[in-house]
């Protein structure tokens, strides 16, 4: 078809600069400034510096994979400072002996001991029942009761204890012998030992069970000398915790028998399954890192029960033959209501036919605010403030008064009439409205926007012309602008229903048609998805996404000429569309790395073991001849 969309016949001028600053939008009777939205601020905000928000979301990423790592390394830090002085063991008391006496009835011995606890924190109790053994040459003497003690950090003890012999007569002869020598020096060697079992109260009032076994060895040099010079350090050992033993049980449940590195064998076959497997882990481990410093998003699809809302519709459209002036903006919907002629929040640009923007002029769009567009126009009204026009056969009333061309419009629409020769009517001599259409021949306009609209089904057009409501039917008053055609040829730079989100696809943007024919009706059928977006911070931006299709209707010979216009017919759908964007949480992250390694290395494992085995018997086969 001759009318089809012709995307690259001609270069349409680039999309305005948005920005929040003040445009001058015009309106009929004078010249106002009209400030943009705040929404439309942001978004051009938005999409002028893309960097904050990827620069954003480049610093969010990097502290969602430094800030685990940081955490966990302090995690093992502090479990590396606090562990080992709780799990330490306790330090063995340091036992001296100070003093030996043999008692009068020659079988009985005294010992003096003089025990320190050295732990700097925790206390020490030795419990019952505790023995101390007396002997010589490995020959038992005497035994003893060692007494209950309670020894907090750092603290000295001196205890006595008292060995008793059944009878001197179970003493070795030896020892009896040297009981009765009477020498200055005798050279007695005898030994002490003590099994003490012990209670160690420790940091954060950890209990411990402990035995400790002190051997103190010693010479007498003479039964009368009862003092020990210089004191005897006892040795303690063979340590024993009651944590030895459920280490020993943890021990024997160990999966995984260590081999001596002696009975290993190395095979290239397992070289290069190693190398294989590890170059799998790193590129799966990369994988998984990228999904976990990057958001998922969730699509959850829900029946929109929202009602009483309204819908905005952005938009930024280029007409480059079609001049400012004659171009009007309508929008109706299915509930009957109209908005005629649309000037809220609509900024107008003249464009030339290359697609430049036009500079204001005194008298044309873009120039600044007039107070009065009469007195530019010979100054007759300038002392005359009781002028009345004449609404030229329009009046309601006698007392009716049409002061400007638009109100000799508005007065011609309320009796369904059409204002098909300006040149007649004197308000509009004056203002120069057939000469300002003139002045705009040749050029484009570039308008954008936003409408607020109810949230039910209807239609938005862009036509040139003015429109009025005559016997509940949306009329266009093409007469008064005396031009056989208009060039309805369009560029659509931007078009989106509701608030930018992450993600969006908007289907219309930077879409263009080119008129063929002196006449055509552009038509697209736009399918509106109500949205929710959710970010990972928490934050909500209800939106729409919409799909849509296209129709042009052309004039043919013989039939009636259709209305030069682009519609934008929308329709919403009862499905609301979720999309919530979350991440994977460090566990999560965690527990797949840890299956990626475990899950690679096993298998890499069995199959290095089926290559291995398999060589065994093919070459012990190759070795019998049985090979072929």
């Amino acid at each position: 078809m001759d009318s089809e969309r012709a995307r690259s016949s001609y270069s349409l001028p680039d999309p305005p600069i948005f920005s929040s600053g003040t445009y001058v939008v015009q309106i009929p009777k004078d010249q106002i400034y009209r400030i943009p939205p705040p929404e439309n601020a942001l978004i051009v905000e938005r999409h002028r510096n893309p960097s904050v928000e990827s620069s954003q979301h480049r610093r969010s990423c990097c502290l969602r994979f430094f800030l685990p790592i940081a955490a966990l390394l302090l995690v093992i830090i502090l479990l590396a400072v606090l562990l080992p002085p709780l799990l330490a063991s306790p330090k063995p008391p340091i036992v001296k002996l100070t003093t030996f006496k043999l008692a009068p009835s020659s079988h009985d011995f005294h010992i003096k001991l003089n025990i320190h606890n050295p732990n700097s924190v925790g206390s020490m109790s030795f419990k019952s029942p505790s023995h101390a053994f007396l002997s010589f040459r490995k020959h038992e003497l005497a035994t003893a009761k060692f007494p209950l003690i309670h020894q907090e950090h750092g603290s000295e003890e001196h205890v006595t204890l008292a060995f008793h012999a059944k009878s001197s007569s179970s003493f070795p002869k030896e020892f009896k012998r040297r009981m009765e020598d009477k020498k200055s020096k005798l050279h007695v060697a005898m030994s002490l030992k003590m099994n003490l079992p012990t209670e160690t109260i420790g940091r954060l009032s950890m209990r411990r069970n402990v035995e400790f076994v002190v051997v103190c060895s010693f010479t007498i040099e003479n039964w009368d000398l009862h003092l020990l010079s210089p004191c005897r350090l006892c040795r303690i050992g063979n340590l024993r915790l009651d944590m030895d033993n459920i280490i020993g049980k943890l021990r024997n449940l160990d999966a995984y028998p260590k081999v001596n590195e002696d009975f290993y064998s190395r095979t290239l076959s397992g070289g290069v399954i190693t190398l294989a497997s590890s170059i799998v882990m790193v590129l799966l481990f990369i994988s998984e890192l990228r999904l976990y410093l990057h958001a998922v998003t969730e699509t959850k699809l829900v029946v929109d029960t929202s009602r009483g809302e309204t819908l905005r519709i952005n938009f930024d459209v280029t007409f480059p033959a079609l001049p400012c002036s004659l171009l009007s903006l309508d929008a109706m919907d299915i509930s009957g209501e109209q908005h005629l002629d649309v000037k809220h929040d609509i900024i107008k640009k003249r464009l030339d036919s290359h697609g430049n923007a036009i500079e204001a002029r005194p008298d044309g769009i873009g120039a600044p605010k007039i107070e009065n567009p009469l007195q530019r126009h010979g100054g007759r009204l300038e002392h005359n403030e009781t002028y009345c026009g004449s609404c030229y056969g329009g009046e309601s009333a006698d007392d009716d008064c049409c002061n400007s061309c638009e109100e000799v419009r508005e007065a011609y629409q309320k009796k369904g009439w059409a204002l098909s020769n300006p040149d007649l009517i004197d308000q509009c001599k004056r203002e120069g409205f057939l000469q300002r259409i003139k002045d705009e021949d040749g050029e484009g306009c570039n308008i954008y926007g936003s409408l607020e609209v109810n949230k039910v089904a209807g239609n938005f057009h862009f036509a040139p012309g003015k429109s009025f409501q005559q016997s509940n039917v949306h009329v266009h008053d093409l007469l008064a602008f005396q031009k056989d055609s208009f060039n309805i040829s369009h560029k659509i730079n931007r078009l989106t229903y509701g608030e930018y989100f992450p993600g969006v696809v908007n289907p219309l943007d930077s879409v263009q048609w080119r008129q063929d024919t002196p006449s055509a009706t552009y038509q697209y059928f736009i399918k509106v998805v109500p949205t929710v977006y959710k970010d990972v911070s928490g934050n909500t931006i209800q939106s729409n996404q919409f799909s849509v299709t296209e129709h042009v209707k052309t004039a043919e010979v013989g039939r009636l000429q259709s209305l030069p216009a682009v519609f934008f017919f929308y329709d919403l759908s009862p499905i609301k569309v979720t999309f919530t964007e979350e991440h994977v949480s460090f566990l999560h992250f965690l527990t797949n790395v840890c299956a990626i390694v475990g899950g690679v290395f096993t298998v890499s494992g069995i199959l290095d073991s089926f290559v291995y085995h398999g060589q065994k018997v093919i070459k012990k086969k190759m070795e019998l001849g049985k090979f072929s």
